[in-house]
């Protein structure tokens, strides 16, 4: 009888072991998958961030245009009013640069020979100096970014002027 009870308490205890044995996997097995899923909602959550950011800077950037096209409407209808060509200079210069923010704003016009530029008007103390001192730029002047937009024909936009290897002072 004791042999028996022996018995029964190895099976017992042989049991609990294995279960234990199970319960200890299975844990790990859980573990192991809270991490993968973890990983993966991480992962997930980064990619979703990106795209939240990436959309904000989308939307910032279509309402800048927005802006921008509103501020140029704005100023073709204002400017479409004026019929002297002095004040029609003088006020695209003023609205551009207000409405744009921007340091300096000149127009140059092409002399009768077309080969020079010459400050016709421009914003601020620098621009009255210049059309009072008649500035010119000939057309072929390699540094310069004025003389090249003549030359293409074309608007140049310029993030930095004294980075640009047209730019002249």
């Amino acid at each position: 009888q004791e042999l028996q009870s022996f018995a029964n308490l190895s099976a017992v205890a042989l049991q609990k072991a294995t279960l234990y044995e199970q319960v200890q996997r299975h844990a790990e097995e859980l573990e192991q998958r809270v991490s993968r899923r973890t990983a993966e909602l991480t992962k997930a959550n980064q990619a979703l961030q990106l795209e939240i950011a990436e959309r904000k800077r989308t939307e910032e950037d279509r309402a800048r245009f927005t802006n921008q096209l509103r501020i140029a409407a704005e100023v073709s209808t204002r400017l479409a009013a004026i019929l002297d060509i002095e004040d029609l200079l003088s006020n695209i210069v003023s609205l551009l640069q207000n409405r744009f923010n921007l340091y300096h704003v000149h127009v140059y016009l092409l002399n009768e020979s077309g080969n020079t530029l010459i400050v016709r008007v421009g914003s601020g103390e620098i621009g009255k100096l210049l059309r009072k001192q008649m500035h010119a730029i000939p057309l072929n002047r390699k540094q310069s970014l004025v003389a090249r937009a003549a030359r293409l024909h074309q608007t140049l936009v310029v993030g930095d002027v004294h980075a640009d290897p047209y730019f002249m002072r």
